[in-house]
């Protein structure tokens, strides 16, 4: 006899977006995103090309038919002719499918037999070629998160799309230099039935990604999809999720949006929807931004929406109404928004023009109505397109779409679900066979946290942070290279000095890159731990590096000096003589043995 199937409350799976921290995948390029004024600007404009089905993909179509051109900002540094699409691109970074594989094997998965290079179309703008390649190079996985089993469907390399700049109404702007670095792509099974499920599983396969010590990290380097369902639903996405801690929230707000449009559908009545011209009954309007759009010639539609009462004030999320998520689909097609008969109509300026409207309309008291502004030649095709087929929705339940999540945990329409229609093979990369032999799998945080802290006597805490941002190797590294420097030093200069500094003197510091440049004068004595601050900071402004201004000062001479400022200051405490010692020295004393030779010589605490 079988069991009977579960019902769980919701359904949900995640996709981890992880950046790798290799050169970029297609090309020599650093991946390095840039901000600042570009070296160089174009303008494209992109259209949707068929798949290899010969279809062209519903979200392609979408994006085409808002007709918008595209500015891309370039970079010397970081930019080359494969992000401008105007050379062919290289075979895929070596080191980047080395880490592709590793994470493979740590997922349990089964390689492919051969890795080919895909084209999935994106006509949104986030790439100037109007298509992402990427590669399947795994299947078929399993994690152990909490006691539960997490199926992983698949994983892929593929290529990051640009950083938006700035959107506009016909024009968007994009940062050329994320586009290319390597992207690693895992799925999930649809295993995860609570929003603690899927916090979790996105933070076991965090875990796992930056025990590679080859990923980037920082706001913007991880991104999560999760597509989340409930019973009588269907998958919806919601893409782009950055903060880890607010991803329960939205998986909650989303699957109670899905239930209350599952109810909506039980009392939103099917019909026709007629657009009308409203423009005439607004004219007389004295003020706002619909009298000055029509004094600009533009015009007003409207649709009255029969029966359905005061269903467009139902809230579907925390703060977010009916109204204003139908509102969303015409901000996500670059209009304004739109006007609905829940809001108070007094705040567009409407008086006697409100009954002349609604019988225009033909809205009775069961009624609801709601207008938008726009040129005609734009208008029409959204109310037919867009807005009618999704007022349609409402009346069957839930539309599969893709959405954004927002800073309050809500999410909102950002375009439709794509199909498999978008994906064609790449004819410019060779197909290439995996080989995961010489794969060495890398130490989990975990273990590594726990070996550092015994290994080299650090703190718990200090090991874990290491452990977490990567540093594991590059701290081993130092120990090996610089052993008169205590592990702890090391680690501590690792950890908080790029903070220290950026919190003291309004600078960005890459102390692994300087580090190294100093390191040996620490480690034979020249100079001190003291002055390590300072070199730093000269060092990131890029001033040349003097190191007889930070050359240690001799035993003899502070011995001198510390007996002398304590016959000149008999009654100072060891602290406030500490201080005149560190200062007169100004970063080229021991601080260590400066406290010894006070204490030496009987100074009070």
């Amino acid at each position: 006899m079988n069991d009977k199937q579960v019902v769980h409350e919701l359904t949900a799976g995640i996709e981890v977006h992880q950046q790798l921290s290799t050169s970029k995948l297609f090309c020599s390029c650093p991946s390095t995103i840039r901000d600042g004024a570009p070296d160089v600007q174009i303008e494209r404009q992109l259209r949707a090309a068929a798949g290899e089905s010969g279809e062209m993909d519903i979200a392609a179509r979408h994006e085409q038919h808002k007709a918008k051109r595209f500015n891309y900002q370039g970079y010397q540094d970081t930019t080359c002719l494969v992000e401008l699409d105007e050379e062919p691109v290289s075979a895929p970074n070596a080191q980047a499918v080395v880490v592709a594989l590793q994470v493979a094997r740590m997922l349990s998965m089964t390689l492919v037999d051969e890795v080919h290079v895909m084209r999935k179309t994106v006509v949104d703008g986030s790439n100037t070629s109007g298509f992402q390649r990427t590669m399947l190079v795994a299947r078929d996985g399993n994690i152990e998160v909490n006691g539960n089993k997490v199926r992983i469907e698949q994983l892929c390399l593929e290529e990051d799309s640009c950083k938006l700049v700035e959107r506009g109404e016909r024009h968007d702007t994009y940062n050329l230099s994320r586009l290319g670095i390597p992207l690693l792509e895992i799925t999930t099974g649809p295993d995860l039935h609570t929003a603690e499920d899927v916090k979790a599983t996105a933070a076991y396969i965090g875990m796992l990604l930056r025990s590679t010590e080859q990923v980037k990290r920082g706001l913007g380097t991880t991104r999560q999809d999760v597509n989340v369902s409930v019973p009588g639903g269907v998958r919806v996405e919601v893409k782009g999720v950055q903060d880890l801690a607010s991803m329960g929230l939205i998986v909650k707000n989303e699957a109670q949006r899905q239930r209350i449009l599952i109810n909506l559908a039980l009392v939103i009545p099917a019909q026709a929807y007629s657009v009308i011209d409203v423009t005439s009954a607004l004219k007389t309007l004295p003020t706002g931004f619909i009298r000055k759009a029509i004094d600009s010639g533009q015009s007003v539609l409207g649709l009255r929406l029969a029966g359905w009462k005061e269903n467009l004030a139902a809230e579907l999320q925390p703060g977010t109404r009916l109204g204003k998520e139908l509102a969303g689909y015409a901000k996500a097609h670059g209009f304004g928004g739109l006007v609905h008969s829940s809001e108070d109509a007094s705040k567009y300026g409407f008086t006697s023009e409100l009954v002349i409207l609604r019988s225009l309309l033909n809205s009775g008291d069961d009624d609801a109505w709601l207008l938008m502004v726009g040129v005609p030649g734009r208008l029409l095709p959204f109310f037919d397109n867009v807005l009618i087929p999704r007022l349609h929705q409402l009346s069957i339940g839930v539309p599969a779409e893709v959405r954004k999540p927002e800073a309050d945990g809500t999410n909102s329409y950002l375009r439709p679900m794509p199909g498999a229609a978008r994906m064609y093979p790449e004819t410019d990369v060779r197909a290439f066979q995996p080989k995961p032999d010489s794969i060495a799998l890398p130490e989990l945080i975990t273990h590594k946290a726990t070996r550092l802290a015994k290994q080299y006597g650090l703190h718990a805490d200090l090991a874990t942070q290491i452990s977490k941002e990567g540093l594991g190797t590059i701290l081993e590294g130092w120990i090996a290279r610089f052993p008169n420097i205590q592990p702890g030093t090391l680690a501590a200069l690792l950890t908080a000095k790029e903070r220290e500094i950026k919190t003291r003197h309004g600078i960005d510091v890459d102390v692994v890159l300087l580090a190294p440049e100093f390191l040996p004068a620490l480690n034979a004595g020249e100079i001190t731990l003291a002055a390590v601050e300072d070199i730093l900071v000269s060092l990131a402004k890029g001033e040349p590096l003097d190191m007889s201004k930070y050359k240690a000062v001799s035993e003899t001479e502070l011995s001198l000096a510390v007996s002398a400022l304590i016959a000149e200051n008999p009654s100072a405490s060891q602290g406030v003589l500490m201080g005149k010692v560190m200062r007169h020295f100004n970063g080229r004393a021991d601080g260590k043995k400066v406290q010894e030779l006070i204490a030496r010589a009987g100074v009070r605490q």
